[in-house]
């Protein structure tokens, strides 16, 4: 990845190993850190562990991530030195983003549809293809299994309480994943998530009270990689890494609530192809 481990939440703890991820070999996609540690900065590409499935977090370091797709992943593989043992996808898919529950499988065409179809998660099993999802303060969540689907999330506190984590794992599910892992990339922190009694009451509902926090001006807050966390519990999925930085306090990221960014970062995930190895299947 290239988000630096020394942008910080002013608020956000970290777990009690304060230090970096587990480095990626020259050449090999990285391996994230453990939930509450940095992701790895080594490498452009990480490998969510025990599968397949590669993913890319981007930052404001890549400018506006939308429409860059492929050609970014091909720019970024390629300075980590992984360009010539990977085969990159060649198509990456994307949805219009409706802060809802709405989950699209990708087919085995992996062509974009005119217009893009509206939904919150991209699920595929197929080479070749990459899904994605923007985000500036939401969360972008890859997801990964053993069998080789793979899912981006995009979850606002809307999505989260709507049920859009739990609708992708089953989705995943349905494909063939037997387990289902996940890593969080950056998004908004409790500290700089002030919320209404309402609408904090409404995600308490749904996830309980480990959800409400309060903000670094001492005022009700979202705990939402929190309520991600719980989430995935409840989908049967582990969460195996995640961005410790907030990305509405932290510098290097896209954000809506701290600048009103009209920029987006996201999440590019696929199922890896060794070079050599056909797309096809």
């Amino acid at each position: 990845m290239t988000i630096s481990t020394s942008r910080r939440s002013c608020d956000s703890p970290v777990g009690p190993a304060d230090g970096p991820g587990h480095p990626g070999q020259p050449g090999q996609p990285g391996q994230p850190g453990k939930p509450g540690q940095p992701l790895d900065t080594a490498a452009a590409v990480i490998r969510i562990p025990g599968t397949p499935v590669l993913a890319y977090f981007g930052s404001a370091a890549d400018g506006d991530m939308r429409g860059l797709g492929a050609e970014l992943l091909e720019r970024r593989a390629v300075a980590a030195g992984a360009g010539e043992r990977l085969r990159l996808p060649s198509v990456v898919v994307s949805a219009r983003q409706v802060h809802g529950a709405s989950v699209h499988i990708v087919d085995g065409a992996g062509r974009e549809q005119e217009p893009p179809v509206e939904a919150d998660a991209l699920v595929c099993d197929r080479p070749a293809v990459a899904v994605g999802v923007l985000t500036a303060d939401c969360a972008p969540i890859a997801l990964g299994s053993p069998q080789g689907v793979f899912a981006a999330v995009h979850a606002g506190w809307r999505g989260l309480v709507a049920g859009v984590i739990e609708a992708a794992v089953g989705s995943m599910r349905d494909l063939g994943a037997a387990e289902v892992s996940a890593v969080l990339g950056a998004c908004i922190h409790p500290c700089c998530y002030e919320f209404s009694h309402t609408d904090l009451m409404a995600a308490e509902k749904a996830f309980g009270a480990g959800l409400a926090a309060t903000s670094r001006n001492g005022r009700p807050a979202l705990d939402l990689p929190r309520g991600v966390e719980v989430a995935l519990a409840r989908a049967g999925a582990t969460l195996v890494g995640a961005e410790s930085d907030c990305s509405c306090c932290a510098e290097g990221w896209f954000s809506y609530r701290a600048r009103r960014d009209s920029f987006r970062q996201g999440v590019l995930v696929w199922r890896e192809v060794p070079a050599g190895a056909g797309g096809g299947e």
